[in-house]
């Protein structure tokens, strides 16, 4: 007989420190006697002979069996059996045990004497019962019985035992504490491998490359299809959205084509000299078609050189998913011919669209990743042979913002078919789904452990959560002028003091917030409209902001009032509203002159000190309403010492339009 014993890991008390220092468990194997061979299969796999949620179909004997929610270590209930002194429990259904190795199960105990209990299989043909003993701890334990092992015979023979047609149970339960039994699977070998956790996310997300030369391709689907280099079968582009970044996007739409392979592939690269490799891509699936609701084969696949590998990051098949965000480690897959390739496989012959997008592959990933508090962050847990037991998920926060996590905001154990799992029909799977709600830097750990106790290594993620639009800021450049103020409420424009020429040049400065965790600038867009004395005419369209523009370069030089509208966003898709400035536009320089009053010379070239002069400025010239206030500077000039030379500044100023010393009052004309 043999059997191996691992601690359960179900209650919080007995959550593994794999958070803070790395954790091993110790295995406890006895043998005794010689080995039988019970021939099993050549693919590992497993089967749930009961979750223990009711107590039917049980059959019980010397004591009483129920079913206990508080003790439940997978699902809602497990048995307790209470004897009366040499009691039985029997799972009166029948399996074929052939090609099973291994029956698990959780059991436990209130006897503190770590009595022995009987796990037996008993056929249904000639009674024929084979029994293996095993030590009952007064804890949650998972225990392992071999049934590779000579068992004892409890009855009827071994020789003739029938293990295809076979039921399970516990006899000797020869003490009056209660004795609880949960979840029990057989299977075909034995389980070393850790379960594997694979994390998808839902809604804005964002990350980038760990600089330009690590990015092997950054695909859009923007201009021709496919792109250079790609291959397709069936894809087609699709001025849509659907998957989460922005228009156009690839897209199948499969109509009737029973028994074909579509596909979107990208070109070759060599990756041979790399250390890490990640795949990255945004996907929609539509399975709904006029009726034909049935889930679908979705393909990821990456060539290594040599085959074609499955690297599909979700579980086959698929119904309708949303738009998602998908990272894949290719590490291990790195190679001289590396090719991606997107691929439905179903035999269903209808499918309504799959929508493919962002298609990112780096040599280094940036491990921090901005997301919003509407991104929706899922574990799904899976384990080949005895399936996930536990999910464990921490959550530390930056709540002061000086770059390192002080607070615990989420530290939950997730158990198979417990009230968290969302499979919770699904023995032996277990998804979790979450959301971060306060903004900036997180630290997000997280592992799972199988039925067996194997734990899977940790994952640590940096989440930046950023649920702040960007804002921009508006500068001129020269020249530029804050003046008179004009009301323009005709145009809905209010009061505008404002002035520049068609040669300024205008500055959008975006910055993205908050400022620590922000996910970036995505771009900054303008649009231009001029007044033409009734309505605003389109100057420029939307347009994205590179450098600094003026009106002329977009092919404007019209005077008076215009308008520059605003937006940005960022790479999470937040927007800033978008917002209005109201500028003049005067490209007209004033004219001068003089007047010289009496007593004067001939052609006003003799005065006496007597003499009035008046100097005049005139801005009339370019649309009145839009001119900006002009100023009138003078010097006059004294030969001093006869030479014909003059030498000396014996006055000088500057007059301003309407100031005091102005005497024509009129906006746009100075009279001194």
């Amino acid at each position: 007989m043999k059997f191996l014993v691992y601690p359960k890991i179900g209650d919080e008390a007995m959550k593994p420190a794999l958070f803070s220092q790395s954790l091993r468990f110790s295995v406890v194997i006895i043998c005794l006697m010689a080995m039988i061979i019970i021939v099993g299969n050549a693919t590992a796999s497993s089967t749930v002979v009961t979750r223990c949620e009711t107590t039917a179909p049980w059959i019980t004997g010397g004591g009483a069996l129920t079913a206990n929610l508080g003790e439940a270590q997978e699902g809602t209930n497990c048995m307790e059996f209470v004897s009366s002194g040499s009691g039985f429990m029997s799972y009166n259904t029948y399996y074929d045990w052939s090609g099973a190795h291994y029956a698990i199960f959780y059991a436990k105990t209130d006897n503190i004497t770590n009595p022995t209990v009987t796990f037996y299989l008993a056929d249904n043909s000639g009674g024929d019962t084979l029994a293996w003993n095993f030590t009952v701890p007064n804890n949650w334990t998972t225990i392992a019985i071999d049934l590779s092992t000579t068992p004892w015979v409890q009855s009827g023979s071994e020789a003739t035992f029938d293990d295809t047609n076979a039921r399970m149970g516990f006899l000797g339960i020869g003490f009056t504490e209660s004795f609880y039994v949960d979840y029990i699977i057989m299977t075909t070998e034995y389980d070393d491998q850790s379960p594997i956790t694979n994390k998808t996310l839902t809604g804005p997300i964002w990350t980038i490359c760990e600089g330009a030369s690590s990015t092997l391709l950054s695909e859009n689907f923007i201009g021709s299809f496919p792109p250079t280099g790609w291959t397709t079968d069936n894809f087609d582009q699709s001025n849509t959205a659907h998957a989460g970044g922005e228009a156009p996007e690839a897209r199948l739409d499969r109509y009737s084509r029973s028994g074909s392979i579509d596909y979107l592939m990208t070109p070759i690269f060599d990756t041979s000299g790399t250390t890490s490799l990640t795949l990255q891509f945004r996907d929609y699936k539509d399975v709904y078609y006029s009726g034909s609701t049935g889930p679908r084969n979705f393909y990821v696949k990456v060539y290594d050189g040599s085959t074609w590998v499955d690297v599909t990051p979700w579980t086959n098949p698929l119904g309708d998913q949303g738009a998602a965000f998908h990272t894949v480690d290719l590490s291990s897959y790195t190679s001289t011919q590396t090719q991606i390739r997107f691929e439905y496989g179903s035999t269903w012959s209808y499918l309504n669209n799959w929508y493919i997008d962002n298609v990112t592959l780096c040599g280094n990933v940036n491990d921090v990743l901005s997301v919003t508090s509407d991104t929706q962050i899922c574990f799904h847990s899976i384990d080949n042979i005895t399936g996930a037991a536990n999910l464990y998920i921490e959550v530390m926060w930056d709540s002061d913002g000086d770059g390192v996590v002080d607070t615990l905001i989420n530290d939950t154990v997730i158990r198979d078919n417990g009230p968290d799992d969302l499979l919770d029909t699904v023995a032996g799977e277990i998804r979790y789904c979450m959301n971060l709600t306060e903004e900036c830097f997180h630290e997000v750990r997280y592992y799972s452990i199988d039925h067996f106790g194997n734990i899977e290594e940790e994952h640590l993620e940096i989440d930046m959560v950023d649920n702040t639009s960007p804002i921009t800021i508006k500068e001129y450049g020269s020249p530029f002028y804050v003046g008179a103020i004009v009301n323009w409420s005709v145009a809905d424009a209010g009061d505008v003091n404002h002035y520049i020429t068609s040669n300024t040049l205008i500055y959008l400065n975006t910055t993205d917030y908050p400022v620590s965790c922000a996910s970036g600038v995505n771009r900054t867009e303008y649009k231009v409209h001029r007044w033409n004395g009734s309505a605003f005419v389109l100057v420029q369209g939307w347009t994205v902001y590179t450098d600094p523009f003026n009106f002329s370069s977009i092919g404007d030089t019209h005077e008076c009032l215009h308008r520059i509208k605003v937006r940005s966003f960022d790479n999470l898709g937040h927007n800033e509203s978008e917002w209005s400035q109201y500028v003049m536009v005067d490209n007209t320089p004033p004219e001068s002159g003089k007047v010289i009053g009496t007593p004067q010379g001939i052609n006003d070239s003799y005065v006496t000190t007597s003499t009035p002069i008046w100097l005049n400025a005139s801005n009339d010239n370019g649309v009145r309403r839009c001119q900006v206030d002009s100023y009138l500077y003078y010097e006059v000039w004294w030969d001093s010492d006869g030479d014909g030379v003059v030498d000396v500044v014996v006055e000088n100023g500057t007059v301003v339009d309407n100031d005091g010393n102005d005497t024509n009052l009129t906006r746009g004309g100075i009279l001194f």
